[in-house]
């Protein structure tokens, strides 16, 4: 009896085994003590978890099979839902942070950890074995490259970089200008980050944009392209979506084509605007060409709807099995495996 209650606690305390598909990872208390994971490909699979490298954090992203967890006290971790491994990062600032990413997996050269900071133009990286973070002003450097290809910054707005996402070893983000082109979001592309410098391209690459202002949008990467996914909200709330559209980025054309179909790939939507988009190579033709996500609110937050991208159509779960009736947190994609 003994030996059985030790492999349930030692069960508990593990993830389940990584899926072909991410895990939709509900934290259910106030104190993230119990997670529940969901798998996509049936709804009534669902395990109650209780992580003690999770307990008190949050998954703020998941990238190259690593998650980047911060806790209430500032503290970062890169924790690996495979390996159990975890890297401590060095105590964060107490700054708003609007953004975050991994460049790489920790075991490669020149792995950086980068939060975008809001508010103001700064970034923050480090390095696994760092001991503390590198600040990083990079006002100067967006403005000389932003009159380079001759656009006009209004000083008197934060010019923040926003969206980052890696693809294929190169580092890009978003730039949205200010006045009447508000909506013209311009891709930038990152060089040479070192602490006293950085070198930022802007690319001449205009994002697609709804003509709606009810709208979210999201860089990403997937199998090395780079896409945009934008969903058109119904109302303030965002309760329900009107629309979904995903747009694939010619890099020699520098032109956005939209996707009309995607068999060889899936997406996953994130509910909370800091989590990260995620995309795999669809071994199942079952969930190829269709973009998954939750919603917010009392009765949409535990189901999972599923858009078909090549007619337009959605389509909703029953409910995931063991989440309480009314879910406190968004739920966050955790992509276990490297691909």
């Amino acid at each position: 009896m003994k030996k059985k209650s030790a492999a349930k606690r030692v069960e508990q305390h593990h993830p389940p085994q990584p899926e072909p598909c991410p895990w939709l990872v509900y934290f259910t208390d106030k104190y993230c003590k119990r997670q529940i994971f969901c798998s996509i490909s049936n709804p009534n699979e669902t395990y109650i978890r209780r992580i003690p490298e999770l307990r008190n954090r949050c998954i703020w992203a998941s990238c190259h099979g690593w998650c980047l967890c911060f806790g209430r006290d500032f503290s970062h971790v890169l924790w690996s839902p495979v390996t159990m491994e975890e890297i401590k990062l060095p105590c964060m600032p107490k700054v708003d942070i609007l953004d975050c990413i991994l460049t790489s997996s920790p075991s490669e050269p020149g792995c950086k950890v980068i939060l975008f900071v809001a508010i103001m133009p700064y970034i923050l990286y480090c390095e696994p074995g760092d001991e503390e973070w590198t600040h990083l002003c990079y006002y100067d450097e967006l403005k000389r490259s932003s009159e380079e290809v001759g656009q006009i910054m209004d000083h008197k707005e934060p010019n923040l970089l926003v969206h980052p996402v890696c693809c294929n070893g190169n580092l890009y983000a978003v730039w949205t200008p200010s006045g009447l082109k508000r909506d013209a979001k311009q891709l930038v592309k990152f060089h040479d980050i070192r602490p006293d410098s950085v070198k930022i391209e802007f690319l001449n690459v205009v994002l697609p944009s709804f003509l709606s202002p009810s709208k979210a949008l999201h860089l990403m990467e997937s199998c090395g392209d780079l896409f945009t996914i934008q969903i058109q909200f119904k109302g303030e709330y965002e309760t329900g979506v009107l629309a979904i559209e995903i747009h694939r980025l010619n890099f020699s054309k520098k032109e956005w084509g939209k996707v009309e179909t995607a068999e060889d790939r899936a997406f996953f939507w994130p509910n909370y605007p800091d989590d990260r988009a995620i995309s795999i190579p669809a071994i199942n033709p079952d969930i190829a060409s269709r973009v998954y996500f939750t919603l917010n609110g009392d009765h949409t937050s535990n189901k999972l709807y599923s858009y078909n991208i090549e007619d337009g159509t959605i389509s909703v779960s029953t409910p995931f099995l063991n989440l309480p009736r009314v879910v406190k947190f968004c739920p966050t994609w955790v992509m276990p495996h490297l691909r």
